[in-house]
């Protein structure tokens, strides 16, 4: 068993493309970019970074919870 690798997760890539267009705040739709945010003592993106609240609410807090590499195995 000890040769054997279980593949049992699925690496992903890929790239965010955001023009920083869209009214976050007056769409009423996303909470969690334009609403005060607890975990960063109640800052709301849309009001702290204005047209790239997108990408720094993706940088704050998906890469905070999922990490942001791929797992060098899998890169190859």
């Amino acid at each position: 068993m000890a040769g054997i690798a279980h593949k049992h997760g699925l690496p992903l890539g890929g790239i965010i493309v955001d023009a920083g267009k869209f009214d976050w705040a007056v769409s009423g739709k996303y909470p969690a970019i334009a609403a005060p945010n607890p975990s960063y003592h109640g800052v709301s993106f849309v009001n702290a970074a204005g047209p790239a609240a997108f990408v720094t609410y993706i940088r704050a807090i998906l890469l905070r919870d999922t990490g942001a590499s791929i797992f060098t195995i899998t890169g190859n």
